[in-house]
């Protein structure tokens, strides 16, 4: 894929250190590798929250809470402008990132990410009031910390501090340049940042390439750990965690994962991306979410492992990838260690997978630690415009997640899928005349009792499936909104939850 997401979904790479085995050309490669993802019984409602994006017209790119209880969001734009939104959908500019080396592009550069530290509210705290913003520049704007000085852009982490005086603006006199990364291509830059429960974060990565079927892929690979390109890695932004980096803005974590290895990039954390394009943290389980998006054939939703290869450009998702046609087949001889995806689905489905949030509100009980993640345009199944996709982490498969009529549509493209201080589902992106929206779901509904299936998840009918999920759980404590705690949400499965499921039992909905 490489069009509007090329600048925010990177591409290939060859095993240098880390693998334990080259992948084999395809014999003959799958025209359809996978069927049609199925339609999730659970339905979303959606609502807009914001009018002030359309003038002057801003592109929504990320979204991030501001942990202080005031409901405000700081949102990313590809013009490269932080804003403010608050609860009441006005706007202010909290800072302007552009300075004549900005690189502007909506099919390809702009700001596409934006995140708070964790201490952003602790005054004791080195991240007090810390904003980082990710931006892109022309080839040569700086000294790129890794990556040629002769490539023709490169992508830029600034952090920022809030203003002492008005917390809605940032300080522009305290801007700090953490990290510069030269990228040899237009597409698969760094994409995302997140932070850990230790407060080091995490950054994103692609492979920088998008070289056509059939010619060699050149320079640095997603299989060589000993270049940061196909990788995610892992910093200490305010350089308390670790040894210093070599420009000496930041440090490394000792116990990453390939801190000691020689010849190897001592920042990587995890490795074998094409394009991993938003990186989200369950805060209940720890789990960080990572979507990677495909090159011809298949998008995958992975769960980041530590030190892991996550496959490409040896597999695109579960399959064999052939370097010579670009297509895949059923891997005769799969590679051990291979972290596989836990759901993905072919190029009838989308074409750039958007990684969300592992749901843990409390107003959409019907969600409940389900993963909600979306694919930036679709595809022939959804006439190729952005769609909704869910999964439960623990079985995996992806699963459509329909949009009741009732409410305000999906975005044309979608950009990201965020949440709210609350932990409540927020959708940015673009309508289909070009216009930048921020929807909320504000809904989400499925048959009263129908608490799982197959998939994990509600599938359409009260039954023994969901019985017995009553029955597993029979007596344990449950936070508030799970699925399970059917009939007045007491924090324990019980006798009144049983009785829902059998009140309700064999009832069906679409």
């Amino acid at each position: 894929m490489t069009s509007v997401m090329g600048a925010f979904m990177p591409v290939c790479g060859v095993l240098v250190l880390g693998a334990s085995a080259l992948a084999l050309p395809c014999g003959s490669t799958l025209g359809d590798p996978l069927p049609g993802i199925p339609q999730s019984a659970i339905t979303v409602t959606l609502q807009s929250i914001t009018s002030a994006l359309e003038s002057p017209p801003q592109t929504p790119t990320d979204i991030v809470a501001v942990p202080d209880g005031s409901g405000r969001l700081f949102v990313a734009t590809i013009q490269g402008i932080v804003l403010v939104l608050y609860p009441d959908g006005t706007i202010s500019e909290l800072v302007d990132t552009t300075n004549p080396n900005t690189l502007i592009d909506p099919a390809r550069y702009g700001m596409i990410s934006v995140e708070v530290h964790p201490g952003f509210t602790d005054p004791m705290s080195p991240g007090f009031g810390k904003v980082y913003t990710l931006t892109t520049e022309a080839g040569g704007s700086g000294v790129a910390d890794f990556g040629g000085f002769g490539f023709p852009h490169q992508d830029v982490i600034h952090e920022w501090t809030i203003d002492g005086s008005d917390p809605n603006i940032v300080d522009p006199s305290t801007k700090r340049e953490i990290l510069r990364i030269g990228q040899k291509n237009g597409d698969h830059n760094v994409s995302d940042m997140v932070f850990l429960d230790d407060q080091t974060m995490l950054i994103a990565v692609g492979d920088g390439r998008n070289t056509p079927a059939g010619q060699p892929e050149n320079g640095d690979g997603a299989q060589d750990i000993s270049t940061i390109f196909g990788s995610v890695i892992r910093i200490d932004p305010v350089g308390v965690i670790g040894t210093p980096s070599a420009n000496g803005e930041y440090s490394i974590p000792t116990d990453n994962p390939f801190y000691s290895v020689p010849g190897a990039v001592r920042e990587i954390y995890a490795y074998g991306f094409r394009s991993p394009y938003r990186m989200n943290r369950d805060p209940v389980s720890g789990q960080i979410f990572v979507g990677d998006v495909g090159q011809l054939t298949i998008e995958e939703l992975t769960i980041l492992q530590p030190g892991g290869n996550h496959g490409w450009n040896l597999h695109e998702g579960s399959f064999l990838f052939d370097r010579d046609t670009y297509g895949v087949c059923t891997d005769p001889m799969p590679i051990p260690g291979l972290v596989e995806p836990i759901a993905e689905y072919d190029h009838d489905d989308g074409r750039s997978i958007v990684a969300g949030h592992t749901y843990r509100g409390a107003a959409l009980p019907t969600l409940a630690g389900l993963h909600v993640f979306a694919d930036f345009l679709g595809g022939p199944t959804s006439q190729f415009r952005g769609r909704l996709m869910i999964t439960n982490p623990q079985v995996g498969g992806a699963y459509a997640l329909p949009v009741s009529g009732m409410g305000d549509e999906l975005p044309f493209f979608i950009y990201s899928v965020s949440v709210d201080e609350d932990g409540e589902l927020l959708i940015a992106g673009n309508t289909v005349d070009g216009m930048g929206t921020i929807l909320r779901v504000i809904a989400a509904t499925s048959c009263l009792g129908d608490v799982t299936g197959a998939g994990g998840m509600p599938d359409g009918v009260v039954d023994v499936d969901d019985l017995n999920a009553i029955l597993s759980a029979w007596g344990t404590m449950v936070p508030s909104g799970s699925r399970l705690d059917l009939a007045n949400d007491d924090g324990v499965i019980d006798v009144d939850d049983l009785n829902v499921v059998l009140s309700n039992w064999a009832v069906t909905c679409p």
